[in-house]
């Protein structure tokens, strides 16, 4: 006779147990990082060569800072007055980076503290400013040209407002901050530098006179700084 009609389908049959882990893949290669940091810095003229292995460094260059004037007080008079002189500017300051491709140097110069002001009646009496710091990196690199950082100014004979901060191009370039004028015979605070490294590029406090001096002679600044992070691979 002919086939019969199909039968419904049955129940779904309950799961199979797990089959065994398999076998441990092979180790991945080990990936890159700068984790390994080396800073190193420079306060004289120099050429720097980067640590073996340097793949890329960040630089900071700070300028010296200026130096104040000279405080002279008045004893023309019956009575002695005293005066004081403003706070000279803190030295300019530049942030680079650059990624080491091949054979690199720099050549790195360092600004120097302004002078404080001295001497008599006329004489040099006005503090100078700093000196200017530069970091020209040449070889094979990517990213900031050079650096250049200018000193903070300096201040004169009893001067009534503070030296200017200094300038500075390339990188990330931060000024200088303007000394703090005196008030009275209260001598001027010096500025900061535009990076703050400790007292590098610091702008001198003012002078003050009083007796028995009629006179007092004006501080120098302080110098410039490159310091340097390198990252190694």
């Amino acid at each position: 006779g002919g086939t019969g009609a199909q039968g419904a389908t049955g129940n779904t049959g309950a799961q199979g147990a797990g089959g065994s882990t398999g076998a441990q893949g092979a180790a991945g290669s080990a990936g890159n990082s700068n984790s390994t940091q080396v800073i190193r810095s420079f306060t004289s003229n120099t050429t720097y060569t980067p640590t073996s292995g340097t793949k890329n460094i960040t630089v900071y260059c700070v300028a010296g800072g200026g130096g104040s004037g000279v405080a002279e007080g008045d004893t023309s008079g019956e009575q002695f007055d005293f005066s004081a002189s403003s706070g000279a500017g803190g030295g300019g300051a530049c942030i680079g980076y650059y990624n080491i491709t091949g054979s690199f140097s720099a050549s790195i110069q360092i600004g120097g503290g302004g002078s404080g002001g001295s001497g008599y009646h006329g004489q040099q009496q006005t503090g100078s400013s700093g000196g200017e710091s530069r970091f020209t990196p040449s070889g094979s690199y990517s990213g900031n040209g050079t650096l250049d950082a200018n000193g903070g100014g300096g201040t004169s004979l009893n001067s009534s407002s503070g030296g200017g901060g200094g300038s500075a191009s390339g990188g990330l370039a931060l000024s200088g901050i303007e000394g703090n004028p005196r008030s009275g015979s209260t001598r001027g605070i010096g500025g900061a530098a535009g990076f703050v490294f400790g007292t590098r590029g610091q702008g001198a406090r003012g002078a003050e006179s009083g007796e028995p001096n009629d006179e007092t002679n004006g501080s120098a600044g302080t110098g410039g700084i490159v310091v340097i992070y390198e990252y190694i691979v």
